[in-house]
């Protein structure tokens, strides 16, 4: 095993999952989103190490110590310098043992929760989905299926509307909305 030099203590705790050392931390004020961290911690990275204690502890998927830094501020869509995101890390789980992968989804529902994007591609073309069906991460693909039926469900729902309204207003009609209610108003 290799010896890690670390830039960070940030860094360390939240690839070693310390989340009460990883909240003193924060709470002295380091930052959330600091670039940096181990120096031999994945082969084929780029040179320049730009991944964030999010991205150490999605890999690790360490569901406290993701969501004490996301609620401290981390960017859930930061990308290192090979275009992955914290999301992308955790869809490479890979654990035969089921409390990992509950881990691991429960991780992912977490960034999503905070404004994590489902759907972004690294710098090489490669999707969550993609990472998570190679690594036989079958709770991460599914969310991940489930989130896109939801996000083309909501695009169509926009689109029609906006169809809709656009008809109306060619016609005279107007289309208000009140909470929870959509009311067209013809003239």
């Amino acid at each position: 095993m290799s010896m890690q030099h670390w830039s960070s203590q940030l860094h360390q705790a939240a690839s070693e999952g310390d989340h009460v050392l990883l909240q003193c931390l924060l709470e002295q004020g380091h930052p959330p989103n600091s670039v940096g961290g181990s120096k031999c911690w994945l082969r084929g990275a780029s040179e320049i190490n730009t991944r964030t204690p999010l991205h150490y502890s999605a890999k690790g998927g360490h569901l406290l110590c993701v969501r004490l830094l996301l609620r401290y501020g981390a960017d859930p869509n930061a990308r290192d310098g090979d275009g992955y995101t914290p999301i992308h890390y955790v869809c490479q789980i890979h654990n035969p043992q089921s409390d990992a992968r509950e881990g691991a989804w429960l991780c992912l529902t977490s960034l999503v929760e905070f404004g994590g994007d489902t759907t972004v591609r690294t710098n090489s073309g490669h999707t969550p989905l993609m990472l998570a069906r190679w690594q036989k991460n079958v709770v991460c693909a599914k969310e991940l299926l489930k989130q896109g039926m939801y996000f083309r469900l909501l695009r169509r729902v926009c689109e029609t509307l906006v169809t809709l309204s656009a008809w109306y207003t060619e016609r005279g009609g107007v289309i208000t909305q009140a909470p929870n209610k959509l009311a067209v108003i013809e003239r």
